[in-house]
């Protein structure tokens, strides 16, 4: 009986408020393309719920609270983020770049002279990989289904996002040993 105590105390002290959880736990599951923030916003949710037994709080304050918090997780990423963009940046400026060879195409073709004369458009957009990332849909929940596959096959589309992605979802998450979680004093 005690034992399920104190691991109820354990679990109570890492995960029973959403307010002493890492940040990096939220991260994770903001990367998750299964999840992000609309599944984050539903946990929010419910835990403040379960929370207001009492019924202190209106279920308009506890939407407006999960959605504040879930603001506030984004925001955070998103400086994490810059901090990658910023260290992707000056890796990129810090390599030699070489001229690379100009090819003339025969003036007597219109398709090429049209196309050369026809502008340019945005490589990149005033919205940010990590935003575009957040703001598609989540992929939908798959019993087969491999985060890190996942990332892997779409770094192409977010190669920031994707880098940020490997190196929080191989974060080992506790330091505490298994066994010493669920150890009785023996």
């Amino acid at each position: 009986m005690f034992m399920v105590l104190d691991m109820k105390d354990k679990y109570e002290k890492y995960w029973g408020d959403y307010d002493t959880i890492s940040d990096y736990v939220f991260f994770a599951t903001l990367l998750d393309p299964q999840c992000k923030s609309k599944f984050m916003k539903v946990v929010f949710t419910q835990m403040l719920k379960a929370k207001n037994k009492d019924k202190k709080m209106s279920a308009d304050e506890i939407e407006s609270k999960a959605r504040a918090k879930v603001i506030n997780i984004e925001c955070k990423l998103d400086k994490f983020f810059k901090t990658y963009l910023e260290r992707s940046n000056m890796t990129s400026s810090s390599q030699q770049e070489t001229p690379e060879e100009v090819v003339n195409f025969d003036d007597e073709n219109e398709f090429f002279r049209s196309y050369m004369t026809s502008g340019s458009f945005p490589l990149t957009s005033s919205e940010s990989q990590l935003q575009r990332y957040l703001n598609e849909d989540p992929i939908g929940f798959d019993k087969g289904y491999d985060i890190l596959t996942w990332w892997k096959n779409n770094a192409v589309r977010f190669p920031i996002v994707a880098r940020m992605a490997r190196d929080i979802l191989g974060m080992q998450i506790s330091t505490v040993a298994s066994e010493s979680t669920f150890s009785n004093g023996r």
